[in-house]
């Protein structure tokens, strides 16, 4: 039986971060879907950032995710997805399943706004093969 369920739509501005938090009497389970921002850029590991900030605020270090849903690769979704892999355990991921043209442009996408494309390359490596990843 649920005992707490918290939606939280955060204010990062211009992307996307929103988490679920479902409270049960044996466990707890954390639903993130997307998570980045173009008003709080994430361009580098600098300790000031705010979405590293933010997601720090909003996750204890080692907390399970138990789901993260990545809606599609702007970069205004995923650039605060680095700094949740580092912080959390991700313990799933759903994303979309590119076609080799779309690959390319989403690669050049995320190269024009200084993201890391590896997370479109090869997912299962920029998680780590603790995450079950799902395209």
């Amino acid at each position: 039986m649920i005992e707490k369920f918290t939606r939280t739509f955060h204010p990062v501005g211009q992307g996307a971060f929103y988490t679920e938090k479902i409270i049960t009497e044996n466990s707890t389970y954390n639903i993130v879907y997307d998570c980045g921002s173009i008003t709080w850029k994430s361009n580098s590991r600098a300790k000031g950032d705010k979405l590293q900030k933010y997601i720090n605020n909003t996750f204890r270090k080692d907390e399970v995710v138990d789901l993260l849903f990545i809606s599609h690769f702007h970069y205004d979704h995923i650039n605060g997805l680095e700094f949740l892999r580092d912080r959390c355990q991700v313990k799933k991921v759903i994303m979309p399943l590119l076609d080799s043209e779309t690959k390319i442009l989403a690669r050049i996408s995320l190269m024009i706004e200084n993201g890391d494309t590896s997370i479109i390359d090869d997912p299962q490596s920029y998680f780590g093969n603790r995450t079950q990843i799902t395209q």
